[in-house]
């Protein structure tokens, strides 16, 4: 079970959404990291996630992390 949010995680979390992008990059599939995140209302904090469908090579590749940069630029 996730952690209980508390509010000064969320105004940390508000601050830092501000400052910079935000992006999950997982090796999972995007129907199970797409569904924590909507089921903890966490997906306005984030502005992509990569999953594994979006990627020919898992990490420490830097596929993943390179397709989360370019899309921060978008």
């Amino acid at each position: 079970s996730f952690p209980t949010r508390r509010s000064s995680d969320l105004t940390l979390c508000r601050i830092i959404v501000q400052a910079y992008p935000l992006a999950v990059n997982t090796g999972t599939r995007h129907i199970l990291v797409d569904s924590f995140l909507d089921k903890y209302d966490l997906t306005k904090y984030i502005f992509t996630t990569i999953a594994a469908e979006d990627i020919s090579l898992g990490k420490p590749d830097p596929e993943s992390y390179l397709l989360a940069c370019g899309r921060s630029e978008e």
